[in-house]
């Protein structure tokens, strides 16, 4: 009985609750589509992002210090502008209490089709076990950048998503999720689908 109601509960939460975000923002929908895969070692990972409808790729190195610090680099390819851009982050998880966590990032970007920029974007949310395998989240992610070009800094938009990671079979995972982009005045600018399969080597 317990098995059933909460399958029935995980149901209706995975379809229900992304309802409001797909009217709210179904003036400024977009068919892009982005999809993302992964496979994490112990210390290391490797994965890329592709788009449908949308001309960009990322090839995604990561490397885990320790349980608190890790570092990503991003080779980027833009084909609009045949434009290749290398992204480095350095992220530490600074708060995990009861599903709610809190992490700082910071960025450098060097782009060649305009200025390098630095960026701030702190990543907040929390997770929700909606089943045995199925968990949602909300993150929220503010992007503070600094323009070397024009030398100034400011708040640039607002990522929001809404998803599920859910456990398939071994240790793979896949979930679908909704990224919405809100601009520095805080009205929703965009927002689309995306995927995120994951691989972990134990």
């Amino acid at each position: 009985m317990n098995a059933l109601k909460k399958g029935l509960t995980s149901t209706i939460f995975i379809f229900v609750a992304p309802m409001p975000f797909f009217t709210a923002f179904a003036q400024s929908w977009s068919n892009r589509v982005q999809n993302n895969f992964t496979v994490e070692g112990k210390h290391w990972g490797i994965g890329c992002r592709f788009y449908m409808n949308y001309n960009t790729s990322h090839l995604i190195i990561r490397y885990k210090i320790n349980s608190v610090w890790s570092s990503q680099y991003r080779y980027v390819t833009k084909e609009s502008s045949d434009a290749i851009e290398h992204w480095f982050r350095l992220q530490h998880k600074e708060i995990n209490f009861k599903g709610f966590f809190w992490n700082t990032r910071i960025e450098y970007r060097i782009k060649e089709s305009k200025g390098d920029v630095f960026r701030i974007r702190p990543q907040t949310g929390f997770k929700y076990n909606a089943s045995e395998k199925v968990i949602a989240y909300y993150i929220a992610e503010p992007h503070l950048e600094y323009d070397f070009d024009s030398r100034k800094g400011y708040f640039k938009f607002m990522q929001h998503f809404i998803g599920f990671d859910i456990k398939l079979k071994g240790n793979v995972s896949f979930g679908p999720f909704i990224e919405i982009d809100t601009n520095d005045k805080w009205k929703r600018e965009l927002g689309f689908l995306g995927t995120q399969l994951t691989v972990k080597i134990k």
